[in-house]
């Protein structure tokens, strides 16, 4: 490939010869078969609304590289996510049983007003 824009076989080309090692590549690290699709289509889909700007030479390493970095900010999502319900859990767990009760009669509460209301 030379340094033009590339052509929609160009881009084929590509798609067919490097979506498996890519793919293998992305669940490497995120172990999820659909999140490893999913990522790297996306990778393709950015190459592609991109590929006007960008240098045919390079393309390669820019795949490798976005599904990297894709594979990456999944992770931490997944962290975050992670993280979140478990300090939910433990709050769940520290404010007892006594808490819920008393949240849940105020919900029925506040419904009971509601109701009340006209439209």
């Amino acid at each position: 490939m030379s340094n033009d824009i590339i052509t929609t076989q160009d881009f084929e080309r590509l798609f067919r010869e490097y979506y498996s090692r890519l793919y293998y590549f992305a669940y490497d690290y995120v172990e999820d078969i659909e999140t490893s699709k999913d990522i790297v289509s996306e990778v393709f889909a950015t190459v592609w609304s991109e590929r006007q700007r960008m240098e045919r030479d390079k393309i390669v390493g820019y795949l490798f590289i976005g599904v990297r970095n894709q594979s990456l900010n999944y992770l931490r999502k997944q962290k975050n996510k992670e993280e979140y319900l478990e300090f939910c859990m433990q709050t769940i767990e520290e404010e007892g049983d006594e808490y819920w009760k008393t949240m849940d009669s105020r919900i029925n509460e506040m419904t009971q007003e509601i109701n009340k209301m006209s439209p």
